[in-house]
């Protein structure tokens, strides 16, 4: 009889512990299902941002016929051999900018001294987009070498580039941002 007690005991503990794993697995099921379902939203989402973000990037190309000035000084020329022709590189820096950067001019501008002050005026025509410093100075670079080729570039921005000595000091110096 207490074999049977045992037996007993045993078979209702296994089914305990076998009803406990069938309810801890339903339950697993559930919350996978349940993460499942909140990964696809969230790929959903993020396809639907990427859709807006290309849009948005496409929308933002725009037509240019502006110019704006900034001022520099010119620290250094630079003497990089692999400039195409009709190219020039400069490095200057802007008031209380105190980071010096890599300007490209034209070769035909060979007059700047060291340490003074100069405006860069940039007349800016066609369509493209420029945020930064970098695209219009690629823009710059491109509208060079097409000029200096004979190649007007069609369907981007052209960039000219006058550059004029100035006696503006600090706060009077002109930092226009980049035209819209």
């Amino acid at each position: 009889m207490k074999n049977k007690k045992i037996e007993i005991i045993t078979i209702i503990v296994l089914l305990v512990v076998i009803i406990i794993c069938v309810v801890f697995v339903i339950l697993q099921k559930t919350k996978i299902s349940s993460y499942k379902e909140d990964v696809d939203s969230y790929k959903e989402k993020v396809s639907t941002l990427e859709k807006q973000l290309g849009n948005k990037q496409n929308e933002e190309s725009r037509e240019y016929d502006c110019s704006f000035t900034r001022t520099y000084r010119v620290i250094d020329s630079i003497d990089y051999p692999l400039a195409s022709d009709g190219l020039s590189y400069i490095v200057v820096d802007d008031y209380q900018g105190y980071v010096p950067f890599v300007v490209a001019i034209p070769s035909s501008i060979n007059n700047l001294e060291t340490y003074k002050y100069y405006e860069f005026t940039y007349h800016l025509k066609g369509k493209g987009l420029i945020n930064n410093f970098e695209q219009l100075n690629s823009y710059l670079i491109s509208s060079l070498f097409n000029k200096y080729h004979g190649n007007p570039s069609s369907g981007t921005v052209y960039v000219e580039l006058d550059i004029v000595e100035t006696s503006k000091k600090g706060v009077e110096q002109i930092q226009e941002n980049i035209c819209k």
